[in-house]
């Protein structure tokens, strides 16, 4: 064979097997490109997976804090709630028991007050007058009546016959007085129009009052003076 030919196909041979070892090369280097590649993307999902799996259990967290706070404020609030009203409730009790004793003091001054003008009528009394009427001077018997304050009775005469019973009087009224149940014996007199009279007055009697010239004055509902009474 010509050296010529020898030469030639050396050379093909050479520039084949730098061909097939440049492919060869970037072969290789596209697989490790590509193996890099793929292994920087799953590396890159691995840290995205862990962000968000880091995000979402920060998120939770984060709402798990936000939760026991509003628990935290709630049960403080609640807390506050019972305090405060607990403390109205005594506030108002103390208010209530306050008024009690306001009111047991005026009822306490007010029964004072009437207790003591009632003790104005203590003792016994002449009956005087009778509806504007003077009772006649020198009868056998003169009408009279007797007050006991402390047992709210009375006793007397009304011209004639024995009485007795009691008297009511109001707490709305220290001048409030009546003679509800009032009770006389039964005898017969020459003179019964005086008793009738007498005892007619009494009856009608719904309040009392000290007169100005110092007797006691019994009225009726309307206000008009139906006895007087002299010590």
């Amino acid at each position: 064979m010509p050296i010529g030919i020898v030469i030639a196909v050396a050379v093909v041979l050479i520039v084949v097997a730098a061909v097939i070892s440049h492919f060869l090369t970037v072969s290789n280097l596209k697989n490790n490109a590509e193996s890099k590649i793929g292994n920087a993307e799953a590396r890159a999902r691995e840290i995205i997976d862990d962000a968000v799996k880091t995000a979402e259990a920060k998120k939770k967290e984060s709402l798990l804090e936000i939760k026991e706070e509003s628990i935290k404020n709630k049960n403080e609030l609640e807390k506050e709630t019972k305090e405060r009203r607990s403390e109205l409730q005594r506030y108002e009790k103390r208010v209530l028991s306050k008024e009690e004793n306001v009111e047991k003091k005026a009822d306490a001054l007010e029964k004072k007050e009437a207790d003591v003008k009632l003790s104005v009528l203590n003792g016994e009394w002449k009956i005087k007058e009778v509806n504007g009427e003077a009772i006649p001077s020198g009868m056998e018997k003169q009408p009279f009546i007797a007050f006991d304050v402390k047992k709210k009775t009375i006793h007397g005469n009304a011209g004639c016959n024995l009485i007795n019973g009691g008297f009511e009087t109001s707490t709305s009224n220290a001048k409030s007085i009546s003679f509800p149940g009032v009770a006389s014996t039964m005898m017969a007199c020459p003179d019964m129009e005086t008793e009738g009279t007498v005892l007619k007055a009494i009856n009608e009697v719904k309040s009392f009052d000290v007169l100005s010239g110092g007797g006691i004055g019994l009225y009726d509902a309307n206000g008009a003076l139906v006895i007087v009474l002299e010590k």
